[in-house]
């Protein structure tokens, strides 16, 4: 097994000394071993001679001086085309100086040095994430879709099929930390530049579109949205068309309503709390262009990709109306947290139905179904 390099940051590095010789005993299971940097001038020195896979980081790095801290540094770090699966370990957690550069940041755990680690360590969830983050990038950083031509890859997409899955890993952590900043709805990377972006979610590019930023830059031009939450709720029961679906939960339904895609009639959920629509892989098949991002919904990861779709709204006056729509297309949908709360949803349908279709939608708690129209519907 290829073992996996972390850089622990941490100006009192004794008890990091440590943890790092019971990982090396456990090196087989956990895959990684410590690198440790005690000062933050050390630590970017180390990430520009090492090969780091992951990065912790204590806050507090100089008693002088609150600016000087591993948070502040994460943040510097995940704002970088360098951008790494980061971790905290500090007993500053909720120091207000140090709080809001956590926030900044796209930690993926954050621990209190108050805690105890489970033993062995390769049974401790801290190590464990950290353990498997890193053998993820390990495994993809050799990878250089950023830099494939387009016509190659036009040419030959399965050739490069492995190094362009790999791109939101890279580079996932970044393009966030951008769109966040800049309240960006989606936003399209060639090489190590965002060339377009947009704050509104109804503009995002098709695929002649991004053929032509292909072939202006002759790099992939990677199309990503921005982070929506979907939904609350958890787990799941049977759905009948127009008729609410019923949760776990007593007394909560979900409203349906009714669109047409690819051919096929959906009557599906409908949650005024999701900004965006998800839907199946199975209604969407994945182009060459369609490049997938992890996010996480429920305590659950899936990935998904944005697409442009024709999609058609069915009234149930029979009004109806076509439009084109940005939806999420969700991967391997039936496995993902999506079908938590209805095991037999196809979609998700979002309040961009509204903004788009212009609907008139009347919810019967009594008789616990829906009645909809277009208000602008093809003649």
């Amino acid at each position: 097994m290829e073992v996996a390099k972390v850089l622990w940051v941490d100006d009192e590095p004794t008890a990091v000394h440590v943890y790092s010789k019971l990982i090396s005993k456990e090196r087989s299971k956990l895959g990684i071993e410590i690198d440790v940097a005690t000062s933050l001038e050390e630590a970017r020195s180390k990430l520009e001679v090492s090969d780091i896979s992951a990065v912790i980081v204590d806050c507090k790095m100089d008693p002088y001086d609150a600016s000087v801290n591993g948070a502040a540094f994460l943040a510097e770090l995940n704002r970088s085309n360098r951008a790494l699966p980061s971790f905290v370990y500090s007993a500053y957690l909720d120091d207000p100086i140090y709080t809001r550069y956590i926030q900044r940041s796209d930690a993926i755990l954050t621990k209190s040095k108050v805690d105890t680690f489970a033993r062995p360590l390769s049974s401790d969830p801290f190590f464990e994430t950290v353990a498997s983050a890193a053998a993820r990038y390990n495994g993809v950083k050799h990878l250089m879709p950023e830099v494939v031509p387009f016509n190659r890859y036009r040419e030959n997409p399965k050739k490069y099929e492995e190094a362009v899955s790999a791109h939101w890993t890279k580079h996932g952590i970044w393009i966030k930390q951008v769109m966040n900043r800049s309240t960006l709805a989606w936003c399209v990377v060639c090489g190590f530049n965002i060339v377009e972006s947009s704050a509104s979610p109804f503009d995002f590019p098709d695929s002649d579109h991004l053929i032509k930023i292909g072939e202006r830059t002759n790099l992939i031009p990677f199309a990503y949205s921005a982070d929506f939450v979907p939904e609350e709720g958890t787990a799941a029961s049977s759905t009948l068309p127009i008729v609410w679906s019923a949760t776990n939960m007593a007394n909560d339904f979900y409203p349906k309503l009714t669109i047409q895609l690819n051919q096929q009639n959906v009557a599906d959920d409908f949650d005024t709390g999701a900004v965006r629509t998800h839907i199946s892989d199975e209604l969407v098949p994945k182009g060459m262009l369609d490049f997938c991002k992890d996010s996480s919904h429920l305590g659950k990861s899936y990935r998904s990709f944005s697409k442009t779709v024709q999609l058609t709204v069915v009234g149930t006056d029979g009004s109806r109306k076509t439009s084109k729509l940005t939806v999420n297309v969700v991967q391997d949908w039936k496995s993902s947290p999506f079908t938590l709360v209805n095991k037999n949803r196809k979609c998700l349908l979002g309040r961009d139905l509204f903004q788009a279709f212009e609907l008139e939608v009347i919810l019967n708690s009594r008789t616990r179904s829906t009645t909809f129209r277009v208000l602008n519907a093809d003649a």
